[in-house]
Protein backbone atom coordinates (compact mmCIF):
# COMPACT_ATOMS: atom_id res chain seq x y z
CA UNK A 1 0.00 0.00 0.00
CA UNK A 2 1.36 3.38 -0.76
CA UNK A 3 0.30 6.75 0.62
CA UNK A 4 0.87 10.05 -0.51
CA UNK A 5 0.48 13.20 1.79
CA UNK A 6 0.42 16.63 0.98
CA UNK A 7 3.21 18.54 2.69
CA UNK A 8 1.30 22.14 3.16
CA UNK A 9 -1.59 20.03 4.59
CA UNK A 10 0.33 17.72 7.03
CA UNK A 11 2.82 20.12 9.09
CA UNK A 12 2.61 18.77 12.12
CA UNK A 13 4.29 21.33 15.07
CA UNK A 14 6.18 18.88 17.10
CA UNK A 15 6.04 21.28 20.28
CA UNK A 16 1.95 21.42 19.92
CA UNK A 17 1.03 17.93 18.43
CA UNK A 18 1.18 15.15 21.10
CA UNK A 19 2.55 12.13 19.82
CA UNK A 20 0.31 8.85 19.75
CA UNK A 21 0.68 6.24 22.37
CA UNK A 22 1.87 2.86 21.68
CA UNK A 23 -1.55 0.94 22.30
CA UNK A 24 -3.10 3.45 19.73
CA UNK A 25 -0.32 3.61 17.26
CA UNK A 26 -0.27 -0.76 17.39
CA UNK A 27 -4.57 -0.32 16.75
CA UNK A 28 -3.55 2.03 14.06
CA UNK A 29 -1.14 -0.31 12.26
CA UNK A 30 -3.90 -3.05 12.68
CA UNK A 31 -6.87 -1.82 11.11
CA UNK A 32 -4.75 -0.37 8.35
CA UNK A 33 -3.71 -4.21 7.47
CA UNK A 34 -7.18 -5.54 7.11
CA UNK A 35 -6.94 -6.68 10.88
CA UNK A 36 -10.87 -6.65 11.62
CA UNK A 37 -11.65 -3.14 12.45
CA UNK A 38 -14.41 -1.46 11.76
CA UNK A 39 -13.70 1.71 11.31
CA UNK A 40 -16.10 4.44 9.95
CA UNK A 41 -15.78 4.40 5.51
CA UNK A 42 -14.54 8.52 4.71
CA UNK A 43 -16.59 10.05 2.55
CA UNK A 44 -15.11 10.60 -0.70
CA UNK A 45 -14.44 14.30 -1.63
CA UNK A 46 -16.37 15.99 -3.85
CA UNK A 47 -15.77 15.89 -7.70
CA UNK A 48 -13.15 18.48 -8.83
CA UNK A 49 -12.66 19.89 -4.80
CA UNK A 50 -9.35 19.89 -3.06
CA UNK A 51 -9.10 19.54 0.69
CA UNK A 52 -7.43 22.81 1.11
CA UNK A 53 -6.39 26.36 -0.78
CA UNK A 54 -3.12 26.11 -2.84
CA UNK A 55 -1.71 29.37 -2.51
CA UNK A 56 -0.71 31.15 -5.46
CA UNK A 57 2.40 31.63 -7.06
CA UNK A 58 4.36 34.67 -7.47
CA UNK A 59 4.43 34.89 -11.44
CA UNK A 60 0.35 34.21 -10.91
CA UNK A 61 -0.09 36.51 -8.44
CA UNK A 62 2.07 39.32 -10.83
CA UNK A 63 0.42 38.58 -14.04
CA UNK A 64 -3.33 38.77 -11.73
CA UNK A 65 -1.86 42.17 -11.00
CA UNK A 66 -0.74 43.47 -13.91
CA UNK A 67 -4.32 42.28 -15.76
CA UNK A 68 -6.09 44.29 -13.17
CA UNK A 69 -3.92 47.14 -13.68
CA UNK A 70 -4.22 47.38 -17.67
CA UNK A 71 -7.29 49.31 -18.17
CA UNK A 72 -8.75 50.28 -21.70
CA UNK A 73 -10.14 53.62 -22.30
CA UNK A 74 -14.25 52.39 -22.57
CA UNK A 75 -13.34 50.94 -19.04
CA UNK A 76 -12.08 53.81 -17.89
CA UNK A 77 -14.68 56.25 -18.79
CA UNK A 78 -17.27 54.07 -17.62
CA UNK A 79 -15.15 53.94 -14.04
CA UNK A 80 -14.94 57.94 -13.95
CA UNK A 81 -18.22 58.70 -14.29
CA UNK A 82 -19.25 57.44 -10.52
CA UNK A 83 -15.92 57.75 -9.19
CA UNK A 84 -14.42 60.38 -10.69
CA UNK A 85 -13.60 63.30 -7.89
CA UNK A 86 -15.29 65.72 -9.80
CA UNK A 87 -18.24 63.91 -10.39
CA UNK A 88 -18.58 62.38 -6.18
CA UNK A 89 -18.94 66.35 -5.64
CA UNK A 90 -21.37 66.75 -8.43
CA UNK A 91 -23.64 64.23 -7.53
CA UNK A 92 -23.91 65.57 -4.22
CA UNK A 93 -24.48 69.13 -5.29
CA UNK A 94 -28.03 67.27 -6.03
CA UNK A 95 -28.86 67.50 -2.52
CA UNK A 96 -28.77 70.99 -2.22
CA UNK A 97 -31.10 70.52 -5.27
CA UNK A 98 -33.24 68.11 -3.11
CA UNK A 99 -33.11 70.26 -0.18
CA UNK A 100 -34.75 73.72 -2.12
CA UNK A 101 -37.20 72.00 -3.52
CA UNK A 102 -38.75 70.72 0.00
CA UNK A 103 -37.85 74.24 0.87
CA UNK A 104 -40.21 75.22 -1.81
CA UNK A 105 -42.81 72.72 -0.32
CA UNK A 106 -44.10 74.70 2.44
CA UNK A 107 -47.08 75.81 3.01
CA UNK A 108 -46.79 78.74 4.98
CA UNK A 109 -43.61 81.13 5.72
CA UNK A 110 -44.81 82.32 8.95
CA UNK A 111 -46.21 79.93 11.80
CA UNK A 112 -49.57 81.09 13.82
CA UNK A 113 -48.91 83.57 16.56
CA UNK A 114 -51.19 83.08 20.08
CA UNK A 115 -51.61 86.15 22.41
CA UNK A 116 -53.13 85.90 26.32
CA UNK A 117 -53.75 89.04 28.34
CA UNK A 118 -54.93 88.87 31.86
CA UNK A 119 -55.83 91.60 33.89
CA UNK A 120 -58.20 93.71 36.21
CA UNK A 121 -60.18 96.17 35.53
CA UNK A 122 -61.65 98.78 38.16
CA UNK A 123 -64.45 101.49 38.10
CA UNK A 124 -66.04 102.95 40.97
CA UNK A 125 -65.15 101.08 44.23
CA UNK A 126 -66.17 97.41 41.92
CA UNK A 127 -63.29 95.48 40.77
CA UNK A 128 -63.76 92.62 38.00
CA UNK A 129 -61.11 89.97 36.46
CA UNK A 130 -60.42 90.35 32.45
CA UNK A 131 -58.70 87.59 30.35
CA UNK A 132 -58.63 87.69 26.76
CA UNK A 133 -57.27 84.82 24.39
CA UNK A 134 -56.21 85.51 20.06
CA UNK A 135 -54.78 83.20 17.22
CA UNK A 136 -53.91 85.01 14.66
CA UNK A 137 -52.08 83.39 11.10
CA UNK A 138 -50.33 85.14 8.10
CA UNK A 139 -51.87 83.88 4.60
CA UNK A 140 -50.36 84.25 1.29
CA UNK A 141 -53.19 84.27 -1.03
CA UNK A 142 -51.14 86.22 -4.38
CA UNK A 143 -49.46 82.58 -5.18
CA UNK A 144 -45.95 83.37 -3.65
CA UNK A 145 -45.42 79.47 -2.84
CA UNK A 146 -46.41 78.61 -6.23
CA UNK A 147 -43.85 81.10 -7.36
CA UNK A 148 -41.44 79.42 -4.93
CA UNK A 149 -41.85 75.92 -5.89
CA UNK A 150 -41.52 76.67 -9.57
CA UNK A 151 -37.86 78.55 -9.15
CA UNK A 152 -37.22 75.32 -6.77
CA UNK A 153 -37.37 73.58 -9.94
CA UNK A 154 -35.53 75.73 -11.98
CA UNK A 155 -33.28 75.35 -9.45
CA UNK A 156 -33.44 71.81 -9.73
CA UNK A 157 -32.66 71.53 -13.27
CA UNK A 158 -29.80 74.12 -13.08
CA UNK A 159 -27.85 71.63 -10.64
CA UNK A 160 -28.73 68.46 -12.61
CA UNK A 161 -27.48 70.40 -15.85
CA UNK A 162 -24.25 70.98 -13.92
CA UNK A 163 -23.70 67.16 -12.88
CA UNK A 164 -23.83 66.60 -17.08
CA UNK A 165 -21.44 69.67 -17.45
CA UNK A 166 -19.11 68.24 -14.90
CA UNK A 167 -19.57 64.70 -16.63
CA UNK A 168 -18.20 66.07 -19.92
CA UNK A 169 -15.38 67.75 -18.82
CA UNK A 170 -14.48 64.22 -16.68
CA UNK A 171 -15.07 62.46 -19.74
CA UNK A 172 -12.50 64.85 -22.36
CA UNK A 173 -10.48 65.01 -18.67
CA UNK A 174 -10.23 61.10 -19.29
CA UNK A 175 -9.63 60.79 -22.78
CA UNK A 176 -7.24 63.41 -23.25
CA UNK A 177 -4.95 61.95 -20.12
CA UNK A 178 -5.35 58.58 -21.18
CA UNK A 179 -3.72 59.87 -24.53
CA UNK A 180 -1.02 61.52 -22.61
CA UNK A 181 -0.31 58.29 -21.14
CA UNK A 182 0.01 56.56 -24.68
CA UNK A 183 2.27 59.88 -25.91
CA UNK A 184 4.80 59.46 -22.55
CA UNK A 185 5.10 55.26 -23.77
CA UNK A 186 5.67 56.59 -27.14
CA UNK A 187 8.31 58.79 -26.14
CA UNK A 188 9.76 56.80 -24.12
CA UNK A 189 9.96 53.80 -26.69
CA UNK A 190 11.82 56.30 -28.90
CA UNK A 191 14.43 57.98 -26.26
CA UNK A 192 15.44 53.80 -25.80
CA UNK A 193 15.65 53.33 -28.91
CA UNK A 194 17.99 56.10 -29.43
CA UNK A 195 19.85 54.77 -26.47
CA UNK A 196 20.48 51.57 -27.81
CA UNK A 197 21.28 53.43 -31.05
CA UNK A 198 24.03 55.85 -28.64
CA UNK A 199 25.39 52.70 -26.88
CA UNK A 200 25.99 50.88 -30.62
CA UNK A 201 27.36 53.66 -32.06
CA UNK A 202 29.92 54.47 -29.52
CA UNK A 203 30.75 50.73 -29.48
CA UNK A 204 31.79 50.90 -33.07
CA UNK A 205 33.77 54.25 -32.45
CA UNK A 206 35.82 52.49 -29.49
CA UNK A 207 36.81 49.71 -32.66
CA UNK A 208 37.59 52.69 -34.99
CA UNK A 209 39.48 54.57 -32.58
CA UNK A 210 41.59 51.43 -31.48
CA UNK A 211 42.99 50.26 -35.35
CA UNK A 212 43.41 54.06 -35.66
CA UNK A 213 40.39 54.86 -38.11
CA UNK A 214 38.91 57.69 -35.83
CA UNK A 215 40.12 60.09 -33.84
CA UNK A 216 39.78 59.32 -29.76
CA UNK A 217 38.06 62.87 -29.62
CA UNK A 218 35.34 60.82 -30.94
CA UNK A 219 34.66 58.59 -28.52
CA UNK A 220 34.49 61.79 -25.73
CA UNK A 221 31.09 63.01 -28.43
CA UNK A 222 30.24 59.61 -28.79
CA UNK A 223 30.18 59.35 -24.80
CA UNK A 224 28.39 63.01 -24.24
CA UNK A 225 25.60 62.04 -26.76
CA UNK A 226 25.16 58.73 -24.96
CA UNK A 227 24.61 60.48 -21.68
CA UNK A 228 22.30 63.06 -23.39
CA UNK A 229 20.36 60.62 -24.31
CA UNK A 230 20.60 58.55 -21.29
CA UNK A 231 19.27 61.57 -19.65
CA UNK A 232 16.44 62.06 -21.92
CA UNK A 233 14.83 58.78 -21.63
CA UNK A 234 15.21 58.53 -17.81
CA UNK A 235 12.88 61.68 -18.22
CA UNK A 236 11.10 60.12 -20.50
CA UNK A 237 10.20 57.14 -18.00
CA UNK A 238 9.64 59.76 -15.65
CA UNK A 239 6.77 61.53 -17.29
CA UNK A 240 5.34 57.73 -18.09
CA UNK A 241 4.73 57.53 -14.11
CA UNK A 242 3.42 60.92 -13.69
CA UNK A 243 1.02 60.71 -16.72
CA UNK A 244 -0.45 57.68 -15.22
CA UNK A 245 -0.72 59.35 -11.85
CA UNK A 246 -2.43 62.08 -13.30
CA UNK A 247 -5.13 59.56 -15.33
CA UNK A 248 -5.66 58.16 -12.01
CA UNK A 249 -6.51 60.92 -10.36
CA UNK A 250 -8.33 62.19 -12.40
CA UNK A 251 -10.57 59.29 -13.44
CA UNK A 252 -10.45 57.99 -9.27
CA UNK A 253 -8.60 54.86 -10.24
CA UNK A 254 -7.60 53.11 -6.91
CA UNK A 255 -3.72 51.95 -7.30
CA UNK A 256 -1.45 51.54 -10.35
CA UNK A 257 -3.13 52.08 -13.76
CA UNK A 258 -1.77 50.46 -17.02
CA UNK A 259 -3.50 52.41 -20.36
CA UNK A 260 -4.38 49.53 -22.53
CA UNK A 261 -4.15 50.94 -26.16
CA UNK A 262 -2.46 51.95 -28.87
CA UNK A 263 -2.27 55.16 -30.74
CA UNK A 264 -5.01 55.47 -33.06
CA UNK A 265 -4.78 56.93 -36.57
CA UNK A 266 -5.99 60.84 -36.40
CA UNK A 267 -9.36 61.50 -37.93
CA UNK A 268 -10.60 64.78 -39.70
CA UNK A 269 -14.03 66.23 -39.61
CA UNK A 270 -15.06 67.34 -43.22
CA UNK A 271 -19.31 68.42 -42.29
CA UNK A 272 -18.57 71.43 -39.97
CA UNK A 273 -22.53 71.91 -40.47
CA UNK A 274 -23.88 68.94 -38.90
CA UNK A 275 -21.48 68.85 -36.07
CA UNK A 276 -22.53 72.51 -35.43
CA UNK A 277 -26.04 71.35 -35.37
CA UNK A 278 -25.84 68.88 -32.86
CA UNK A 279 -22.94 70.52 -30.56
CA UNK A 280 -25.99 73.27 -29.89
CA UNK A 281 -28.43 70.72 -29.59
CA UNK A 282 -26.75 68.77 -27.31
CA UNK A 283 -24.76 71.36 -25.63
CA UNK A 284 -24.81 71.03 -21.75
CA UNK A 285 -23.15 74.72 -21.68
CA UNK A 286 -25.33 76.38 -23.74
CA UNK A 287 -28.55 74.40 -22.05
CA UNK A 288 -26.96 75.43 -18.17
CA UNK A 289 -26.65 79.17 -19.31
CA UNK A 290 -30.47 79.31 -20.52
CA UNK A 291 -31.24 77.63 -17.44
CA UNK A 292 -29.72 80.49 -15.55
CA UNK A 293 -31.80 82.71 -17.36
CA UNK A 294 -34.67 80.77 -16.33
CA UNK A 295 -33.65 80.59 -13.13
CA UNK A 296 -33.51 84.35 -12.56
CA UNK A 297 -36.45 85.14 -14.01
CA UNK A 298 -38.19 82.85 -11.57
CA UNK A 299 -36.68 84.26 -8.75
CA UNK A 300 -37.36 87.87 -10.50
CA UNK A 301 -40.99 86.56 -10.33
CA UNK A 302 -40.87 85.46 -6.59
CA UNK A 303 -39.59 89.05 -5.30
CA UNK A 304 -42.36 90.93 -7.17
CA UNK A 305 -44.81 88.52 -5.80
CA UNK A 306 -43.91 88.45 -2.53
CA UNK A 307 -44.21 92.28 -2.52
CA UNK A 308 -47.59 91.57 -2.10
CA UNK A 309 -49.52 92.30 1.14
CA UNK A 310 -50.12 89.09 2.90
CA UNK A 311 -53.42 89.55 5.05
CA UNK A 312 -53.36 88.07 8.46
CA UNK A 313 -56.89 86.00 9.88
CA UNK A 314 -57.47 85.24 13.41
CA UNK A 315 -60.00 85.14 16.01
CA UNK A 316 -60.12 86.30 19.11
CA UNK A 317 -61.81 85.62 22.73
CA UNK A 318 -62.34 88.13 25.63
CA UNK A 319 -64.30 87.66 29.09
CA UNK A 320 -64.50 90.52 31.15
CA UNK A 321 -65.62 89.74 34.75
CA UNK A 322 -68.18 90.64 36.68
CA UNK A 323 -68.39 94.07 38.72
CA UNK A 324 -69.95 95.48 41.83
CA UNK A 325 -70.28 99.05 42.95
CA UNK A 326 -73.48 100.19 44.78
CA UNK A 327 -76.17 100.31 43.53
CA UNK A 328 -75.29 98.76 40.42
CA UNK A 329 -74.50 95.50 38.96
CA UNK A 330 -72.54 94.25 35.94
CA UNK A 331 -73.07 90.70 35.04
CA UNK A 332 -69.27 88.67 33.24
CA UNK A 333 -69.21 88.60 29.27
CA UNK A 334 -68.11 86.75 26.74
CA UNK A 335 -66.97 88.00 23.72
CA UNK A 336 -66.08 86.36 20.82
CA UNK A 337 -64.10 88.33 17.48
CA UNK A 338 -63.06 87.59 14.07
CA UNK A 339 -59.51 90.25 13.11
CA UNK A 340 -58.51 90.41 9.85
CA UNK A 341 -55.18 93.07 9.32
CA UNK A 342 -54.02 93.91 5.86
CA UNK A 343 -50.42 95.77 5.52
CA UNK A 344 -50.20 98.69 3.60
CA UNK A 345 -47.55 98.36 0.82
CA UNK A 346 -46.12 102.27 1.43
CA UNK A 347 -42.72 102.36 2.42
CA UNK A 348 -41.66 98.23 2.31
CA UNK A 349 -42.43 96.60 -1.30
CA UNK A 350 -39.20 94.58 -1.40
CA UNK A 351 -37.60 97.07 -3.62
CA UNK A 352 -33.81 95.84 -2.84
CA UNK A 353 -34.57 92.22 -3.65
CA UNK A 354 -36.15 92.76 -6.90
CA UNK A 355 -33.65 94.94 -8.06
CA UNK A 356 -30.83 92.53 -6.99
CA UNK A 357 -32.99 90.13 -8.56
CA UNK A 358 -33.66 92.10 -11.56
CA UNK A 359 -29.23 93.05 -12.22
CA UNK A 360 -29.05 89.39 -11.78
CA UNK A 361 -31.33 88.39 -14.30
CA UNK A 362 -29.80 90.99 -16.79
CA UNK A 363 -26.19 89.32 -16.17
CA UNK A 364 -27.32 86.01 -16.81
CA UNK A 365 -29.27 87.09 -20.17
CA UNK A 366 -25.42 88.49 -21.06
CA UNK A 367 -23.53 85.65 -20.45
CA UNK A 368 -26.07 83.39 -22.18
CA UNK A 369 -26.16 86.23 -25.41
CA UNK A 370 -22.06 85.47 -25.13
CA UNK A 371 -22.09 82.04 -24.84
CA UNK A 372 -24.00 81.70 -28.07
CA UNK A 373 -22.14 84.43 -29.93
CA UNK A 374 -18.50 82.34 -28.86
CA UNK A 375 -19.73 78.78 -29.11
CA UNK A 376 -20.12 78.52 -32.78
CA UNK A 377 -16.68 80.55 -33.52
CA UNK A 378 -14.67 78.02 -30.56
CA UNK A 379 -16.52 75.39 -32.32
CA UNK A 380 -15.42 76.10 -35.81
CA UNK A 381 -11.96 76.83 -34.39
CA UNK A 382 -11.51 73.71 -32.75
CA UNK A 383 -12.26 71.79 -35.75
CA UNK A 384 -9.96 73.45 -38.08
CA UNK A 385 -7.21 72.90 -35.51
CA UNK A 386 -7.91 69.49 -35.40
CA UNK A 387 -8.14 68.83 -38.91
CA UNK A 388 -4.95 70.77 -39.57
CA UNK A 389 -3.17 68.81 -36.81
CA UNK A 390 -4.78 65.14 -38.20
CA UNK A 391 -3.15 66.36 -41.67
CA UNK A 392 0.01 66.98 -40.81
CA UNK A 393 0.59 63.67 -38.03
CA UNK A 394 -0.86 61.80 -41.11
CA UNK A 395 1.82 63.16 -43.13
CA UNK A 396 5.15 62.92 -40.57
CA UNK A 397 3.99 59.28 -39.62
CA UNK A 398 3.13 58.15 -43.44
CA UNK A 399 6.76 59.35 -44.25
CA UNK A 400 9.09 59.81 -41.14
CA UNK A 401 8.25 56.96 -39.03
CA UNK A 402 8.43 54.08 -41.51
CA UNK A 403 11.50 55.67 -42.49
CA UNK A 404 13.19 56.09 -38.94
CA UNK A 405 14.58 52.60 -38.36
CA UNK A 406 15.43 52.08 -41.29
CA UNK A 407 17.47 55.06 -41.47
CA UNK A 408 19.30 54.28 -38.05
CA UNK A 409 20.12 50.37 -39.06
CA UNK A 410 21.44 52.07 -42.51
CA UNK A 411 23.71 54.79 -40.67
CA UNK A 412 24.88 52.07 -38.71
CA UNK A 413 25.76 49.77 -41.26
CA UNK A 414 27.38 53.00 -43.11
CA UNK A 415 29.41 54.03 -39.93
CA UNK A 416 30.54 50.51 -39.58
CA UNK A 417 31.98 49.74 -43.03
CA UNK A 418 33.52 53.64 -42.85
CA UNK A 419 31.28 55.05 -45.32
CA UNK A 420 30.46 57.71 -43.54
CA UNK A 421 32.32 59.67 -40.69
CA UNK A 422 31.18 59.62 -37.06
CA UNK A 423 29.92 63.59 -37.43
CA UNK A 424 27.99 62.64 -40.49
CA UNK A 425 26.39 59.78 -38.46
CA UNK A 426 25.75 61.54 -35.68
CA UNK A 427 24.01 65.11 -37.21
CA UNK A 428 22.00 62.33 -39.50
CA UNK A 429 20.64 60.68 -36.07
CA UNK A 430 19.87 64.07 -34.25
CA UNK A 431 17.95 65.20 -37.56
CA UNK A 432 15.75 61.72 -37.44
CA UNK A 433 15.45 62.08 -33.97
CA UNK A 434 14.35 65.70 -34.31
CA UNK A 435 11.67 64.58 -37.23
CA UNK A 436 10.59 61.76 -35.29
CA UNK A 437 9.81 63.87 -32.03
CA UNK A 438 8.20 66.29 -34.06
CA UNK A 439 5.53 63.71 -35.65
CA UNK A 440 4.92 63.39 -31.49
CA UNK A 441 4.44 66.78 -31.21
CA UNK A 442 2.38 67.27 -33.61
CA UNK A 443 0.13 64.41 -32.30
CA UNK A 444 -0.25 65.64 -28.99
CA UNK A 445 -1.26 68.96 -30.66
CA UNK A 446 -4.06 66.75 -32.74
CA UNK A 447 -4.98 65.55 -29.35
CA UNK A 448 -5.26 68.75 -27.38
CA UNK A 449 -8.17 69.89 -30.73
CA UNK A 450 -9.36 66.91 -29.95
CA UNK A 451 -10.29 67.40 -26.66
CA UNK A 452 -11.14 70.55 -27.00
CA UNK A 453 -13.73 69.70 -30.21
CA UNK A 454 -15.27 67.02 -27.75
CA UNK A 455 -15.79 69.78 -24.75
CA UNK A 456 -17.53 71.71 -26.79
CA UNK A 457 -19.54 69.40 -28.87
CA UNK A 458 -19.66 66.35 -27.13
CA UNK A 459 -18.05 63.13 -27.63
CA UNK A 460 -17.35 62.40 -30.94
CA UNK A 461 -15.90 58.99 -30.71
CA UNK A 462 -15.18 56.32 -27.72
CA UNK A 463 -11.68 54.61 -29.00
CA UNK A 464 -11.83 51.23 -27.78
CA UNK A 465 -8.64 48.77 -27.63
CA UNK A 466 -8.25 46.51 -31.10
CA UNK A 467 -8.79 43.01 -30.22
CA UNK A 468 -5.50 42.11 -31.90
CA UNK A 469 -3.70 44.10 -29.25
CA UNK A 470 -5.32 42.75 -26.40
CA UNK A 471 -4.59 39.14 -27.54
CA UNK A 472 -1.39 40.11 -28.43
CA UNK A 473 -1.34 41.09 -24.67
CA UNK A 474 -3.04 37.85 -23.46
CA UNK A 475 -0.15 35.36 -25.03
Amino acid sequence: MKFQFARSALSLDRKKTPLLSLPTLALTLACVAGAGCDLPASRPPPANTIPFALPASPLEKERRTTEEQRVTLAKLLEHAQTQAPEMLVADGSLALADAEVAAARQIQPTNPTISLALGQRRQAGGAGLDAQVAVEQQIELAGQRRKRREAARRYESLTRLGVDVTDREVHVRVHRGFEQALLAEARRALAVRVVEFDKELLSMAERRVEVGAESPFVLELARARLILSENAATAATARVEITRFALARVSGWQGELIPLGSLDRPQTIDDNTNLLRSAVKDSPVLQRAQARIDLARARVDVARREAWPSPSIGVSYSHEGSTSTPGNSNPASDIWMGTVSIPIPTFARNQGVIARQRSTLKLEEARGRAAWVQFESTVATAVAQLNSAASRVNALEREVVPAFERSLTALRRAYEVGELEFFKVAQAREQLWTARREALIVREEYYDAFAEVERWAGPLAVRGVAEKGANDETN
